[in-house]
């Protein structure tokens, strides 16, 4: 955002999770809806929740290494299991909100944990703190440096900002929903032109955990 707002293009960030910015898109409420969602079938993500949109572009991002956060004077060490972690009711967790694309991601890993619905709801139970929530990534890495959680779901480069342990669960796809109606407006222009800029993507990789593809800033299908 800093990049474009040195080309006088002025933004308002709102962290509502990658169902509710998908919905905005929908609504023509938003201009750009980051998105990073999980279909269960098919393992892929963003393009199942897309595909048959009409009214959407989908422009291709970069990858983020998705993960567990977790402080570092706890018992958790980098090759734990999150089956273990779950299972430790004296560790608090900080969740990220339901819709976030976290959010469904760590929903899947409980159901894949559980193996059957009944077993998910056992242990979305026995895990502490299962139903707070926060509605950033850095939110989450804050509460954890700050001893109010002990474990979170987060990417890799809140982990190196706040000093936090970090186990690499999966990459994901960071992808962007645009209204086909501000598809062409001048302010989505420069951002995807940003995008796809040698600036930005040496800024992006400087933080850790992410990754870029080949095709970012691309129309789908890509």
């Amino acid at each position: 955002m800093h990049m474009l707002r040195k080309k006088g293009i002025t933004s308002k960030v709102m962290h509502v999770g990658s169902m509710s910015g998908l919905e905005a898109a929908r609504r023509q409420e938003s201009d750009i809806s980051p998105t990073h969602l999980l279909d269960e079938k098919t393992g892929t993500y963003n393009i199942p929740f897309i595909k048959n949109e009409k009214n959407l572009v989908l422009i291709k991002g970069y990858k983020r290494r998705q993960g567990i956060l977790y402080r570092k004077d706890t018992w958790i060490k980098p090759d734990t299991k999150l089956s273990e972690i779950v299972h430790d009711k004296k560790l608090k967790i900080i969740n990220r909100n339901q819709g976030s694309g976290t959010r469904v991601l760590f929903d899947l890993l409980l159901k894949n944990i559980g193996k059957s619905e009944k077993e998910f709801e056992k242990i979305k139970q026995e895990i502490n703190g299962y139903n707070r929530e926060s509605k950033s990534h850095n939110a989450v890495a804050a509460s954890i440096a700050t001893l109010k959680a002990d474990w979170g779901i987060g990417i890799e480069s809140v982990a190196l900002k706040y000093g936090l342990g970090f186990i690499s669960i999966r990459d994901e796809e960071y992808d962007f929903c645009i209204p086909k109606t501000k598809f062409k407006t001048p302010a989505v222009q420069e951002f995807i032109k940003t995008i796809k800029s040698d600036e930005f993507k040496d800024k992006l990789l400087q933080l850790g955990g992410f990754m870029i593809s080949s095709d970012i800033g691309r129309e789908f299908p890509f």
